[in-house]
């Protein structure tokens, strides 16, 4: 079976608080970059953000 991604929920709940609050930021992270290819007309930030969401296993939300 195929490990679950590190952004689904029920990866997310099983972890121990320390790394749930370090899942927490990096989601929150990954809502803003989303949030920045879809509404920027700074094209050097969109970049960066379609980068960092292929870089961190979020490509489908690029594609």
């Amino acid at each position: 079976m195929e490990e679950e991604p590190w952004w689904s929920p029920e990866r997310i709940r099983r972890l121990p608080d320390s790394e749930r609050a370090k899942a927490m930021s990096r989601l929150t992270e990954a809502v803003d970059h989303h949030m920045i290819t879809r509404t920027t007309t700074d094209d050097l930030a969109r970049l960066r953000s379609l980068r960092w969401l292929r870089e961190h296993g979020l490509s489908a939300l690029v594609d």
